[in-house]
């Protein structure tokens, strides 16, 4: 299974100053240092977001259908399960007070990659004899994964005094357990052999994502905020397509 995506979006009106999007994302202690106060209160003029994930999955997996009724059947399998998850975001603020502009920019990088054990079933109710099914199935994923983490902050404060800049940046590769479990209901028709399915698919990765947040955005207080270890859950669901042959 192969996901790609990207988005934009933002908030504000570039070259107007009207203090209204909360950074709530900045390093506000970075920011007290090279932007001279002004993030103090927590809020710019604009702010805008580059998202870009993308995900590979490859399972192989072995597995029984037992009849257990004229028109419905179990099927049981287990097997082997890779992952290959990017996630890169740069978020950038900027704010106008006169003639100061002062622009601040976070990159944000994961890449988490993993190998681990899949186990699952589903049920198979036929339609009379038409060749055709509805499917309900679910699995769980035990992933043993490497989380390559970083975080890296770029501002600049330009007048007509001059520029000042500064940068901070943060990196981790840590390895640990990734729970999935994925849900699907789908329609299959099948002949002889061949099948070709057609349904929806639920994914859901239990600390799949990994963030460094700065402790601290209530207060500048001229010393540096530490950065903190975030953990949260991805879920990805979509419409499925695919076809195959049962021996």
């Amino acid at each position: 299974m192969h996901f790609n995506t990207s988005g934009d979006s933002s908030l504000g009106e570039r070259g107007v100053d009207n203090d209204n999007v909360w950074v709530n994302h900045l390093d506000r202690s970075l920011a007290d240092v090279v932007l001279n106060n002004t993030f103090d209160d927590g809020v710019a003029d604009y702010a805008s977001q580059d998202l870009k994930i993308g995900f590979d999955v490859w399972d192989a997996e072995l597995g029984h259908t037992f009849r257990t009724s004229d028109h419905t059947a179990l099927r049981l399998f287990g097997g082997l399960r890779h992952v290959d998850l990017n996630n890169d975001s740069t978020i950038q603020y900027e704010n106008w007070e006169s003639a100061l502009h002062q622009v601040a920019v976070i990159e944000d990088r994961l890449d988490v990659e993993g190998y681990g054990a899949r186990i699952g079933g589903s049920v198979m109710w036929d339609i009379y004899d038409t060749g055709l099914s509805v499917n309900f199935g679910s699995a769980l994923s035990l992933v043993y994964a490497d989380f390559d983490l970083s975080r890296s902050d770029n501002y600049q404060s330009s007048a007509s005094t001059g520029t000042t800049t500064g940068t901070r940046s943060i990196t981790s590769d840590t390895e640990s357990l990734l729970p999935i479990v994925d849900i699907n209901l789908g329609l299959k028709y099948r002949y002889q052999s061949f099948f070709v399915e057609g349904g929806y698919l639920l994914s859901y990765w239990f600390n799949g994502d990994r963030q460094y947040q700065v402790v601290g955005h209530d207060d500048v207080d001229d010393t540096t905020s530490p950065y903190g270890y975030e953990k949260s859950d991805i879920s990805f669901h979509g419409w499925t397509l695919k076809a195959g042959v049962v021996f």
